[in-house]
């Protein structure tokens, strides 16, 4: 369920953000992480659950990963 009181919000927008760069940036520490993309966020209640791609470097694909 998305709270629309908080979707498009400029609070929402700055904590995407923020988990967007914070995941990105531990991800791309790895020398083998080739990219991180495709963020996708939701809200239940007071919980934000975020899902994004990742590529290796030496991966034939990407994987999903949703937290």
């Amino acid at each position: 369920e998305i709270m629309p009181s908080l979707v498009g919000s400029e609070m929402c927008i700055r904590d995407r953000s923020m988990v967007e760069r914070t995941i990105t940036d531990a991800i791309m520490v790895n020398p083998r992480a080739e990219n991180v993309r495709d963020f996708q966020f939701t809200w239940e209640g007071d919980q934000m659950h975020v899902t994004f791609k990742v590529k290796g470097s030496n991966w034939d694909e990407e994987i999903e990963i949703s937290l």
